[in-house]
């Protein structure tokens, strides 16, 4: 079995991109063949608990509108040819994802875990939803496979916070400084969102020497 280790952010939308082609990928293989588990790396770490105003946040990242528009020109003509579905002016919170990340950990433990990121993806890129929220949270946790009752719960404590922080800091002070980045069997190391055509080359190659 090849392990694969994805270091991602659910606000990312390379690592969204990068999951879409790495899901038609898996399509032609059998099942057992792969055991994905996602990592935590949070874009903006020092993000405000409370989040920030989308339209800031762009400013603030690219300088203006017109850098922000530019920057943007790329992902959007992405989705649009991976044929992702998205509304990105519904987004309209640029959020902090500690929490976020606490949940794909918990969905990782109960097995749902690929699950809560799609729904993660597709409530921040489809819906434009707030993902720092913990009633989003919760609903969203809830459509994965996850109890709606022990996620408040835990949300509302600081179970795993430590947890999250001390597997991003190991990251990056490993080099890591961006996502997505793929960790193959933690031997092979592979930045930035891929095609489908890649995955299915590398998958064949490290599943032919196995």
């Amino acid at each position: 079995m090849i392990q694969l280790k994805i270091l991602s952010d659910p606000i990312c939308p390379w690592c969204y991109i990068g999951k879409k082609a790495l899901d038609k990928a898996i399509d032609k293989f059998p099942l057992e063949i792969l055991n994905i588990v996602w990592m935590p790396f949070q874009l903006n770490p020092e993000m405000p608990k409370e989040g920030m105003k989308r339209n800031v946040y762009l400013v603030n990242k690219f300088g203006n509108s017109d850098h922000a528009i530019k920057a943007y020109a790329p992902i959007l003509e992405r989705f649009n040819i991976d044929k992702i579905d998205s509304d990105f002016t519904k987004i309209k919170t640029t959020p902090n994802t500690l929490d976020a990340q606490r949940l794909i950990h918990w969905a990782g433990i109960e097995g749902c875990q690929t699950n809560m990121v799609e729904n993660l993806f597709k409530g921040y890129f489809l819906n434009g939803a707030d993902i720092g929220s913990k009633e989003t949270l919760i609903s969203l946790g809830e459509m994965s496979g996850l109890s709606g009752n022990i996620t408040q719960k835990l949300l509302e404590s600081e179970e795993d916070k430590e947890t999250i922080l001390n597997i991003e800091k190991k990251y990056r002070q490993a080099g890591v400084s961006g996502v997505p980045t793929y960790l193959i069997n933690d031997d092979f190391v592979i930045q930035g969102a891929q095609t489908k055509e890649f995955w299915i080359k590398v998958l064949s190659e490290i599943s032919n020497r196995g």
